[in-house]
């Protein structure tokens, strides 16, 4: 070959890898336009966030969670055997509280179009991404969480009072937890309100008193084996939850109890101004999962020990003991989301029920809660954000 043709060759070729490099730059200018006018086209975790105002702060606290940390080793102490492993990290993250105490949300923003109340589920320290902040970013809107550990229908009421009131609002979603929510609906101790930011310094203070678990000597009630799918998984209940479960429709119906929750509603309403009032409807974990545990031996263990739902002279819930088969549990898992979404559409209040794809999820063999802890795992706050976005964007038009 002469230098000649060498030389054009050369020449070609150089031209061909700048023709080639000047196409690629050019996609990616076009592309870059196009992700600037139309964001939504974009994976939602590609998406440019414009309210992401996220900094560091100095009281910011780094969370390590393990399997150890489970609440289920507190709350049903002595009945739930020794983990394998129970140094295993779950989630790592940092946790960062604003002035008032609250969880500070991902999408920060000067003012927030929609607020959420609840208790632990939505301040849930255990994940690094609540629902709050998943429905932030499902809607690409900014969302303030206003929940906070321990709360009940009655702290509800008072924080929307307090500080939803603030500034107007399109939305205003209550995380309604079915294990205590009813129940806690009236408190007969009631003391002077606390507000979120002192009973947060309380409870940071007693974050290093935390030690290994007393597991007890055993025998062990907990954990027993469900069939998720072609997967033996395990897995341990709070009993305490399960038992206000196990009630027919007509108890909750009739209950002073959601009398007293339709009261606090109506408040939350009364305050919620124009904003459009949505109660997210919550399921425990026994609800989702009891009727996959499969080995009769282990449901006989489980109810063993059974309580069901009654009413007293004074039409207040009252459990009793009482034998109840699988069958008639399973029959009555549904009843109190029945009679509170009757109760919140009867006053006008949106309602969602997060059971639905909860038990779906479960069908197809996902765990979205941890095996040893009342709450969800990353997976269950993720379909509850995406439910109530789903919810939120179905009923875009709505006016109070």
């Amino acid at each position: 070959m002469s230098e000649h043709t060498i030389r054009k060759h050369y020449h070609n070729w150089i031209i061909n890898i700048a023709l080639s490099l000047g196409g690629v730059l050019l996609a990616l200018l076009l592309a870059q336009g196009i992700v600037a006018l139309f964001p939504g086209l974009l994976p939602r975790f590609l998406r440019p966030n414009p309210y992401d105002r996220r900094q560091s702060h100095p009281d910011d606290i780094e969370i390590t969670y393990t399997v150890k940390n489970g609440d289920l080793f507190i709350a049903q102490q002595g009945s739930i055997a020794p983990p394998p492993n129970p140094d295993e990290i779950l989630t790592q993250f940092v946790l960062s509280f604003d002035e008032d105490g609250f969880r500070r949300p991902i999408m920060e923003a000067d003012s927030y179009p929609i607020i959420t109340i609840g208790d632990s589920f939505t301040d849930d320290g255990h994940v690094p991404v609540p629902w709050p902040d998943i429905l932030a970013d499902e809607l690409n809107m900014p969302v303030q969480n206003l929940g906070f550990q321990g709360h009940g229908p009655e702290d509800y009421m008072e924080i929307m009072s307090r500080y939803g009131t603030r500034e107007p609002h399109q939305w205003v979603v209550i995380g309604f937890f079915e294990g205590n929510d009813l129940p806690y609906a009236i408190v007969d101790d009631t003391g002077p309100f606390t507000l979120p930011k002192v009973a947060r310094q309380a409870f940071m203070a007693a974050r290093g008193s935390y030690t290994t678990p007393d597991y007890g000597e055993g025998p062990w009630k907990y954990p027993v084996e469900m069939q998720l799918g072609n997967r033996t998984v395990p897995l341990s209940l709070f009993e305490f939850y399960l038992w206000f479960l196990n009630g027919e429709l007509a108890i909750y119906e009739n209950s002073l109890e959601l009398a007293k929750l339709g009261e606090h509603l109506a408040s939350i309403q009364a305050d919620a101004g124009d904003a459009c009032v949505l109660l997210a409807y919550f399921p425990d974990k026994s609800h989702i999962y009891f009727p996959y545990i499969t080995d009769p031996a282990d449901q006989v263990s489980v109810l063993s020990s059974a309580w069901q739902l009654t009413l007293n002279d004074k039409e207040r819930l009252k459990a009793v003991p009482t034998p109840t088969t699988p069958e008639q549990l399973v029959g009555r898992l549904d009843n109190q989301s029945i009679a509170v979404g009757n109760l919140a559409r009867q006053m006008d209040i949106h309602f969602v029920n997060v059971s639905i794809p909860m038990q779906e999820a479960a069908a197809r063999g996902e765990e979205v809660y941890y095996i040893y802890d009342t709450h969800w795992n990353p997976r269950g706050h993720e379909i509850a954000g995406r439910t109530i976005a789903d919810y939120i964007q179905d009923h875009s038009d709505c006016q109070q």
